[in-house]
């Protein structure tokens, strides 16, 4: 499928069993529906059936995905982010650009995909990635709220789950009405060379700190473009994400 544009792509979703705080996540029911059923079906909405993927290490996963009539890769067990997951199936996507939206957002608007497509065609960039004006204090302080640095003209500078920029003379409670603050959400696309390249780039020990895989190509030198959204990030990590989630839908 096209989408304004002489490119073709595939939207992909990491997903796996393993799960630190909610079992087995990307199937826990909302509602009736799988969590990862939910994140493909708004991703159909953006761009077709046929442009979405599962990408997953696990036989389980692969098998249902199949059953719902969604095309799944397979990936190697224990790499260490979705990026690098989908990297280890892009030589079998023939394509030109290439979408990571995370199994655990049930709840992704099929425009911000779209948007996030459009940006990615048009900017040259190694990496787009959404960006969403921060309002509130708890969002600033909330280190699961990763926070964005961006050039005037939307080119990522510095990605931290820390409250930055540093105000130095402003009261913290000051800080967001001084100036803008921006959050991250976390989908990203990629040209497909970007991510044939990925295991090339060398490791960042900002990355292994922040625990935020985009900063691997901002220290390796790679340009990452922001674009801004008016929707906020609504993922699934823990029991409590979940049930804020129910009541969405």
């Amino acid at each position: 499928m096209e989408l304004n544009g002489n490119y073709t792509f595939k939207v992909t979703v990491p997903a796996h069993l393993a799960s630190e705080r909610l079992a087995e996540k990307v199937l826990v029911d909302i509602k009736g529906k799988a969590m990862l059923l939910r994140v493909l079906e708004q991703c159909e909405k953006a761009v077709g059936r046929t442009n979405v993927a599962v990408v997953t290490p696990d036989q389980k996963i692969f098998a249902i995905v199949n059953s719902w009539g969604f095309d799944a890769y397979r990936s190697p067990q224990g790499l260490p982010d979705g990026s690098s997951a989908i990297a280890s199936a892009a030589p079998q996507m023939n394509v030109d650009y290439i979408i990571n939206v995370q199994g655990d957002q049930p709840l992704i608007p099929p425009e911000l995909i779209q948007a996030l497509l459009k940006n990615l065609a048009s900017s040259g960039a190694d990496m787009v990635t959404p960006v969403f004006r921060i309002t509130e204090l708890e969002d600033l302080g909330e280190r699961g709220v990763a926070k964005v640095i961006r050039t005037l003209d939307g080119w990522a500078l510095y990605f931290s789950r820390a409250a930055i920029p540093f105000l130095r003379d402003v009261p913290y409670e000051k800080w967001l009405d001084t100036i803008p603050y921006w959050g991250h959400y976390g989908i990203y696309g990629y040209p497909r060379h970007v991510l044939l390249s990925l295991k090339q780039l060398r490791k960042s020990y900002l990355e292994a700190g922040e625990k935020l895989e985009q900063l691997r190509l901002l220290q390796n030198g790679l340009k990452v473009f922001t674009f801004e959204t008016t929707h906020r990030q609504l993922a699934v990590d823990t029991q409590e994400d979940l049930e804020k989630i129910l009541k969405y839908v």
